[in-house]
């Protein structure tokens, strides 16, 4: 993880005696705490300062997108009769990663000729459509993971399969786009979940 040279400054009055829990954090832990004694306030009572070292993702609010021209050059490539349907599936791959805390980072690039989406805990997702098949398009996964075996046990006829590498969708049907995107989320942080059930679907 890279981290800035930022700081977040936390100011709280609290209880002396009383715990402290940082629940749900984006950051790291507490670098130091400083405690001072405030006067004129009751008995027990501190002021509290906490510097905390943030991840880029916290200060930005957003997943960073590494990526280039050459995949670009993919998309407009694309016929116009495709080309919304593939734009579409990218946004779907961004906006999973951005719903993932975990995810800071997608770096989008070319694998095999195809827009390809890697992170640090996932497994390359890539997406195409190849003129031979043309009335549809697809998401492929690493055919030795469980992942597409797993989105077949769990959302059975939901979606067409091809082997144990992709999902197919038929350019004449609406995407289930809130089941795909836990699939993509699955895939993003594949190394995290390939020992949950169903990989936490």
């Amino acid at each position: 993880m890279l981290f800035l040279g930022l700081f977040w400054v936390n100011i709280r009055i609290c209880r002396s005696k009383v715990g402290i829990r940082i629940s749900n954090c984006h950051f790291l832990t507490l670098v130091f705490t400083i405690r001072i004694k405030v006067p004129k306030k009751p008995r027990g009572y501190d002021l509290l300062l906490f510097f905390t070292f943030l991840a880029p993702k916290l200060i930005t609010g957003m997943t960073q997108l590494t990526t280039n021209s050459e995949v670009a050059a993919i998309f407009k490539a694309y016929p116009d009769f495709v080309r919304p349907q593939m734009e579409r599936l990218r946004q779907l791959i961004l906006e999973a990663a951005e719903e993932l805390e975990e995810i800071e980072e997608v770096e989008e690039t070319l694998k095999w000729g195809e827009p390809s989406y890697l992170t640090r805990y996932g497994s390359t997702l890539r997406i195409d459509w190849k003129p031979k098949h043309s009335g549809q398009y697809a998401m492929y996964f690493q055919c030795t993971s469980q992942l597409v075996p797993t989105f077949r046990t769990v959302y059975n006829t939901l979606f067409d399969y091809e082997g144990n590498r992709a999902l197919i969708f038929p350019l004449n049907e609406t995407l289930p786009e809130k089941e795909l995107k836990r699939c993509i989320q699955a895939g993003l942080r594949y190394h995290k979940v390939k020992k949950l059930p169903h990989l936490g679907l």
